[in-house]
């Protein structure tokens, strides 16, 4: 019975497999496997801002850059040789290049606290992996940029500004002197969904390491000093890394279209602004929140994070001790920032339908010799409605970036696993074997329990269904080895047990007819205590103890337990 059922089990299990197997393929068939994680390694530039190693032709034309990021607008650009206002920083030169092409018109964008413009060319470029190898990207546009018209962009090492943005909000010539209307074509992501026809989106994870915060204000005597760091952080290219994060507590937002809100650009709502279920602030006895929708840009462009004035000035009001100081703004004129006590403590969560996300003044304070300012500022334009989530903001999370073709992009917040690593293809394929592999050794296990626990209750029943003896004798050990008996007299059963051939107590020793059984107590303790003080001589031989008589003691046997009283029979009437 037990066979038939194993060979049953084991002819199951595989058209199980072959089933989940056929399910899988199926649906592989249906949707394209998804690309191999690339990493792209982030660094600082002496301003503390995130740069990409930015290529740009091939061969003997090829030219070496370092690109800040930003999720605002899709357009990458490059100081270009003829831009006066760029200093401190790598020129491209369009003539020693071997892959460009020069298109009709200019294009430029607007960012926060800068602006640029230039013509525009297409172009063959690469980002440099953590492997040491090169992504390539063909045909992407590209605006050479002659004037920076505002801010400073292209300087202190910084060349171009990679434009991580999807071009879907870019109204018709929206940057002043703009012929070329970029469009999603013209970005990075439809660029490789155009190359990758199968593929539905483009996926990629942001991994930043916190910002290094520098006032914009040089006049300020209290800047910070900006010590550049390696390793800034990394982009989970083509795929997220999803050892890298918790898959139970994250949240998606879909990027909002054409919402109606006052920006800080020119050139109207940037890429990626989503919207945010509202905002809860708590200092000490003091709290304040938000349960409006709020509309937010996610960017790692800007350091901070910059809220409505009103909002700011009630946020950082409930600081005991917050003093307003404009000069201490990471964006300059554009925004205002506020000194609090660097003892203070606080916590501000952000709502996201059922998710909450909550940072402390650890990340949301900035300490730059004994001068803390808050890591939240207030728009200088009371009449600004938009608010910005920077890299102090997303530098504490994994941020998942989704463009998919279809128009519907999303923006996915996730907490960070405690040991954030790179995928193991082999460790999945591996796991995903021997989890199948585990399932049917429990399987198989349980099976072969059920059938011992049942064999174990029949042959329960057979001996419960025998007939037994009426008489059932208390306490019934085997006999001790007959080299032993004499050595510890143990008192285990009395001297008439049934099913003992010859008495367990000696004749010569005790001369006693009859004796009733001691108590299980007593005699548990006699044996232990005899055994534990069992005579050695000084080589640790066992000392053979010569017979006690009535009256005399054995120095061969001491115990720390009583003697063992045995008492006499009362007279037979």
């Amino acid at each position: 019975m037990w066979s038939l059922q194993k060979i049953c089990l084991l002819a199951l299990c595989p058209s199980h497999l072959a089933f989940a197997v056929r399910i899988n393929m199926q649906k592989r068939d249906s949707e394209p496997p998804a690309p191999a994680t690339i990493p792209i390694q982030l660094s600082y530039d002496n301003l503390g801002r995130y740069n990409v190693p930015v290529g740009m032709s091939t061969g003997p034309g090829a030219q070496n850059f370092s690109f800040t990021l930003t999720t605002s607008t899709g357009l990458t650009a490059v100081a270009g040789n003829n831009c006066s206002s760029c200093s401190n920083t790598n020129l491209y030169n369009m003539s020693k290049s071997t892959t460009a092409q020069s298109m009709s018109g200019s294009d430029g964008a607007s960012l926060a606290d800068a602006s640029y413009s230039g013509k525009v060319i297409k172009e063959t470029c690469t980002m440099a992996t953590t492997n040491g190898s090169d992504w390539n990207y063909k045909n992407q546009t590209i605006v050479v940029a002659d004037s920076s018209n505002t801010g400073t962009i292209f300087n202190n090492g910084v060349s171009g500004v990679l434009g991580l943005g999807t071009n879907r909000n870019v109204a018709a010539a929206s940057t002043p002197g703009s012929t070329f209307n970029a469009g999603f074509d013209d970005t990075i992501f439809g660029q490789w969904l155009d190359r990758n026809p199968s593929q539905p989106a483009f996926r990629y994870g942001m991994q930043i390491s916190s910002p290094i915060i520098t006032p914009k204000n040089t006049s300020s005597t209290n800047q910070p000093t900006v010590t550049p760091k390696s390793n800034a952080g990394t982009l989970h290219w083509l795929s997220p890394d999803s050892s890298a994060y918790n898959p139970n507590h994250m949240a998606s937002m879909a990027v909002q279209p054409n919402t109606a809100a006052n920006y800080s650009t020119s050139s109207g709502q940037p890429d990626f602004t989503v919207e945010l279920d509202g905002w809860q602030f708590k200092s000490g006895n003091s709290a304040s929140q938000n349960n409006q929708p709020m509309v937010a840009t996610v960017d790692p462009y800007y350091t901070d994070m910059y809220f409505p004035l009103e909002q700011a000035q009630l946020i950082n009001g409930i600081i005991s001790g917050s003093v307003y100081e404009p000069s201490l703004s990471s964006l300059g004129s554009e925004s205002g920032a506020w000194m609090v006590p660097c003892d203070a403590k606080y916590t501000f969560t952000v709502s996201i339908g059922s998710q909450s996300f909550t940072l402390d003044q650890s990340t949301l304070m900035t300490n730059s010799d004994a001068v803390c300012t808050s890591g939240i500022e207030g728009w200088t334009d009371s009449s600004i409605t938009q608010y910005i989530l920077g890299a102090r903001f997303l530098s504490q999370f994994y941020v998942i970036f989704e463009i998919n073709r279809n128009g519907t992009d999303t923006v996915t917040l996730a907490a960070r696993s405690s040991t954030s690593h790179s995928t193991n293809v082999g460790a999945i394929v591996g796991g995903t074997i021997g989890g199948v592999a585990g399932v049917l050794l429990i399987v198989l296990g349980a099976l072969f329990y059920f059938r011992r626990h049942r064999y174990r209750f029949s042959e329960k029943m057979d001996i419960i269904g025998e007939p037994i003896s009426a008489v059932v004798e208390p306490y019934i050990v085997g006999g001790i080895p007959e080299a032993q008996q004499e050595q510890h007299a143990q008192f285990v059963s009395p001297p008439d047990s049934p099913g003992v051939v010859s008495p367990l107590l000696s004749s010569h020793l005790y001369h006693t007819e009859a004796l009733p059984p001691p108590a299980y107590e007593a005699t548990e303790r006699s044996s232990v205590g005899d055994r534990m003080s069992t005579a050695r001589d000084a080589k640790g031989e066992y000392v053979r103890p010569e017979p006690v008589s009535e009256g005399s003691s054995s120095s061969a046997y001491t115990s720390s337990t009583a003697p063992l009283q045995i008492a006499s029979l009362p007279d037979q009437a």
